[in-house]
């Protein structure tokens, strides 16, 4: 998204600002984790027929390195992956991300700038979206955001933000993954009626073209929203409005909408909730997402976690012509969580998903069992 230059230099203002009134001493920190992962399913690419089982290893590695000041954070995180498959090698992959961010307050403004890259596979980044999982192709991500705040009494807060986001899948248009490059703005003001209670207004715009297939789209909105606590252990949300998208010239119109819901009890959480937005696809246009995730944790023992989540989605078309993406999946896991140490977890999962196939209306299946170990070492720091 470009930026003006009247905002380029308030930005800049801004962040000068910030960095001239913070104290000389920082706080420096590195907190590595290592993470790996083996695991079985009988039906990675969720495929229709033919399906081909594997076994997978996942080794991850991630290094923030963060800088800290009373009113300054500059973040560095590194990210990178390595999937390999045995019965399914064509899928072997090296995923990687690397996000900057920097944040600073005044006593009434704040500031987020926040930039990443990122190329991941097709199997963790299509599964949901368009279904198409191709063993060449991996999928790059550029993006940007930022994000304006002002506290104007202790009880009014606006937020000013806009993102820009440049995704490509290189050497993948025959398959139809054409990429797209999206804009969205929105302005965001919050109202806390009491201590308990919270509204919001938020406007929004948000722009989408593909430059493979000449696609363009433009929507544009407003919603209202409301967060209850109901007590310190239960909390409640809602937002619902309105939006006119226009598509190559054709305009329609949709509700859009957000319910949460959650509970943290003695030694167990669960959260609901069930959204509708709208969603840039792998394929180069808009489309509507209605999505249901459930997420429980219970403790059974010290240190010992029983686990759940779910989740479907529902994809739909917002133009006219046939739907070529995922329209429905669905997915659940359970597992075992065992905090051994401050340093080591260990988790055991089972699971799987279920997805419709666009145009055939086929289904296929998966089952999946996991054996997750994950190393957070203490952090390193030091101040200067």
């Amino acid at each position: 998204m470009p930026v003006c230059p009247p905002l380029k230099y308030a930005l800049a203002g801004l962040a000068a600002c910030i960095a001239c009134k913070t104290t000389h001493a920082a706080e420096w920190s590195f907190q590595p984790a290592i993470d790996w992962k083996e695991d079985y399913d009988s039906n990675r690419r969720l495929a229709p027929s033919n399906e081909t089982p594997s076994d997978g290893t996942w080794v991850t590695v991630d290094a923030p390195i963060s800088r800290i000041t009373d009113k300054t954070e500059w973040d560095l995180i590194p990210h990178v992956q390595a999937q390999r498959f045995g019965g399914d090698s064509a899928l072997d992959a090296n995923n990687a991300s690397l996000t900057g961010a920097f944040q600073g307050h005044t006593e009434l403004d704040s500031l987020l700038l926040s930039t990443t890259y990122e190329r991941a596979s097709t199997l963790i980044s299509e599964l949901s979206d368009t279904g198409i999982v191709d063993a060449s192709t991996q999928r790059d991500d550029a993006s940007a955001r930022v994000v304006l705040g002002r506290d104007f009494t202790e009880r009014q807060h606006v937020d000013v933000q806009g993102s820009y986001a440049n995704v490509q899948y290189p050497g993948a248009a025959l398959l139809g993954l054409v990429g797209y490059r999206y804009t969205s703005a929105a302005t965001i003001y919050t109202f806390k009626l009491s201590p308990t209670i919270t509204t919001s207004a938020t406007g929004f715009a948000d722009w989408l073209t593909a430059p493979v297939t000449a696609y363009v789209s433009h929507d544009a909105g407003a919603s209202l929203g409301v967060t209850y606590a109901v007590s310190q252990r239960v909390t409640l949300s809602a937002s619902a409005g309105a939006s006119t998208t226009t598509v190559n010239s054709i305009v329609g119109h949709g509700a859009l909408f957000a319910l949460q819901a959650s509970r943290t009890y003695e030694l167990s959480t669960l959260t609901v909730s069930y959204n509708r937005s709208l969603q840039p696809s792998g394929r180069g246009f808009l489309m509507r997402r209605d999505q249901l995730a459930l997420s429980a944790s219970q403790s059974i023992a010290p240190k010992l976690f029983a686990t759940a989540t779910l989740q479907g989605v529902e994809n739909s078309n917002l133009a006219t012509g046939p739907f070529l993406d995922v329209p429905q999946y669905f997915t659940a896991d359970v597992g075992l969580q065992w905090r051994a140490s401050e340093q080591w977890t260990i988790s055991l999962t089972a699971g799987g998903a279920v997805l419709r196939e666009p145009l055939t209306d086929q289904h296929a299946a998966e089952w999946r069992a996991a054996l997750d170990t994950r190393w957070t070492p203490l952090p390193h720091s030091a101040s200067r």
